[in-house]
This record gives C-alpha cells, structure tokens and sequence, in this order.
C-alpha cells in the first residue's frame, strides 16, 4: 500500500489517460494510508458545495443526470421536456419540498435550464455571466476546448441564485471560523492586561446598571384589564411577563456570576458556559433558552432588548401606542391573534375569515381607524424600492418603512 501510495502521488495528469480510474475497497486497516482514502473524497466534496446550493441530496441530482440522459439517448430529435421537468422536480427534489410555494419556485427554477432554448448556440445561463453560453456545435475536441474555458468558479446566477448566496455561505464559514478562534482563547491573564474575572465583572456590572426592574404585572393589570373589547391588553399582560421571566434569568445569572468569581458560591456547569460566553462576547446559551429568538452577539443582544423594554415601558406610561414595533415583541403571533380579534369583535365578523393585506401609505395621519400600523421590519430576501426589488450586491437585511 506505501507503494500504491507513492505511485499516486507521482501520477502526472497531463499525461495519465483520460478513462483512468482507480477503484479501492478495504476494511478498516491502519495500513491504508490516509492520504490514498482521502483522495476518493475529492466527488464527495464537490457534491456537498452543490448540496449547500440547493439539491437535497447527492443521489438526487445523480438520478436526475441519469433519467436526463436517458431521455436524450432515446429521442435525441425530440426530447420530452414536460417529461424531464416532472420527474426531476416533482418526483425526484418534489418528494422532500412539503411547501406549495417552494415546489412552484423549484419547477420554475427547472424550467430555464430544461427548455428547448437550451438546446439553442448562444443560450445563456444567466444574462449577467454571458461566458456562460451553449458553444457553437462542432466536434468532441472543440466542445471539450469550450467546457475547459469556462471560469473555475461558478457565479451562483447561473444557479438562479442571487449573488448574495456565495456571501451568505462566505459569512457562515467566517462566523464557524472566529467561533473557533474564540475558543482556544486562554483563560489566564497576560503579564499587565486585564485579567480574565475583571473583564467579567466589569461586563456584568454594565449589563445589571442598563438592565430595569420588572414589572408588577398584577399593577399593571389594573391600568390595563382583561376586557372583551380590547385585546391589545391581554397581549401586554403576557409580553410583560415573558420580558419579567427573562431579565430575572438574566439578573439572577450574572449576580451569580459576580458571587463566583469573589469565591462566594460555586462555579457551576451553567454558570461556566455563562462565564465563558460572555468572554468571547457571545449571548450565553441559558439566556437564548429563555429568550426570543436572536442571532446577535452579546452586546447587540443586551442594546437590543433595553430598546424593547423601554418600548413595552412607554406601553405601560403612555397607553396603547399608534404604531407597534412588532419585531421587537416577544411573541409576535399573540400580537396578530389580539389584531384579528379587536376587528372581528368590532365588525361582528368570524375571525376564521379574516386574512391581512400589507399597504405602505405615504402620508400616515391618513391610516384608517381600522388598520394597524407596524414599523421596523426587515426584509431579507427583497428591498423596496417604490415596489417590491431585488437586493443589492452585498445587502442583505432591508429596514422597511411603517406597514
């Protein structure tokens, strides 16, 4: 096996025929050199980017390159597109799609590729990477010249992908790298910088200034009783509740974390993970478990819910407000429940009925008295631009003005 192992490495492409393949089977063995099996992964690995791209799963997209060229070989002069269109989205990717809207945008994603203008010299993948292009037909030489041609790194256009898509997985890759970097972070101190414990008491501290008290939800409940016509009040009753449940977590959590580093109490498995989080400024995981769902590291996450607690605060001091900052509620659904419910007990009409349009007026002392106004949401998939547009290049979050 080290000589099969040498002989590989010496193998020189330009010179190696063209059909040579190299099939290897083996029981685990610690003779086989490692070098050998991870040169068999090469297919794998390409397969697995093209996974991230959208194809389920490998053997999907080989039965699908299969059934293709099986209809070619059989009508060549006439290629049953409908046929190939219907196998390869809705029984082959079909089957794991479970969403209407998703299978309709799979099927017309298929259909600019599975086309007879496909077939056509000159056809262009994408109109923005024109080197992407069905060659002139000639002979086998000439069209393998033209594949080689091609860039090496494929624009996720051709795709039907937005450009964003190779800056998404870029960023992912990024965040799983520094993750990692953070990780082998020591936890002793230098010779003259901050130690470790001061980094964290002095975050904890300014977390537990910022941090208000809770709310006396049943004094609350006085100003703001459970009644039949106004359903906005049970929905600030339970936001405030949830809110009171997660800074109690959070005070309690990091006071804990205060007593442990003076050796007060003892550093449990929980407050560990808490310690070490916000050491490498990530929001400790027994917060999120608790919280609403938030991606952001742990400074952005503590500035963003002092701004909802302030907002729930101006609730509770000023009444019920015009315009609602719906992304910055706890549970949004209780929010369009207790929408849907003040308008069908005021119009007398079956909840089951009603559905929501979206309008974004430019004058808003115009909203009508039976609307519900919304501001900071965010778009990730779209920008508005007088209508609805495509994202920018390197834009991925659009703040949308007041619904």
């Amino acid at each position: 096996m080290p000589k099969l192992d040498k002989i590989l490495e010496t193998l020189d492409p330009k010179h190696v025929n063209s059909d040579f393949r190299l099939w290897l089977t083996s029981y685990p063995s610690d003779k086989f050199p490692e070098q050998t099996k991870t040169a068999l992964f090469v297919v794998k690995i390409e397969q697995r980017e093209d996974h991230k791209r959208g194809s389920s799963r490998a053997e999907d997209l080989r039965i699908s390159a299969k059934q293709l060229l099986m209809f070619i070989d059989e009508s060549p002069d006439a290629i049953q597109f409908k046929a190939i269109n219907y196998l390869t989205g809705e029984c082959n990717y079909g089957g794991r799609v479970t969403e209407k809207q998703d299978r309709k945008l799979l099927m017309n994603l298929l259909l600019q590729y599975y086309c007879p203008a496909a077939l056509q010299e000159g056809f262009a993948f994408s109109p923005e990477h024109p080197e992407f292009t069905i060659p002139k037909l000639g002979s086998h030489e000439e069209m393998l010249d033209a594949i080689k041609q091609l860039p090496l790194v494929v624009p996720p256009g051709i795709y039907g992908f937005h450009e964003n898509a190779n800056l998404t997985r870029e960023q992912n890759e990024t965040y799983t790298l520094m993750e990692n970097l953070l990780l082998t972070v020591g936890q002793a101190s230098g010779g003259g910088g901050i130690s470790m414990e001061d980094a964290i008491r002095e975050v904890a501290e300014d977390i537990l200034r910022r941090t208000p008290p809770a709310w006396d939800v049943e004094k609350v409940q006085l100003q703001y009783p459970t009644i039949y016509e106004e359903s906005m009040n049970t929905v600030l009753l339970q936001e405030l509740a949830r809110f009171n449940n997660l800074t109690e977590v959070i005070i309690a959590s990091l006071k804990d974390i205060q007593k442990a580093v003076q050796g007060i109490v003892l550093m449990s498995d929980d407050l560990e993970q808490v310690f070490k989080s916000i050491f490498i400024g990530k929001t400790p995981a027994m917060w999120l478990a608790n919280s609403y769902p938030s991606l952001k590291p742990l400074g952005s996450y503590t500035n963003d819910l002092i701004e909802r607690l302030k907002f729930f605060q101006a609730w509770v001091e000023n009444g019920i407000p015009i315009i609602f900052w719906l992304s910055g509620i706890y549970f949004p659904q209780a929010f369009t429940t207790g929408t849907s419910q003040n308008f069908a007990r005021k119009y007398t009409i079956p909840i089951d009925t009603l559905t929501y349009d979206y309008e974004m007026p430019e004058d808003w002392d115009c909203c009508c008295y039976c609307c519900c106004c919304c501001c900071c949401h965010f778009w990730q998939l779209a920008t508005v631009r007088c209508t609805c547009a495509q994202l920018r290049p390197g834009e991925f979050f659009v703040t949308v003005r007041v619904l």
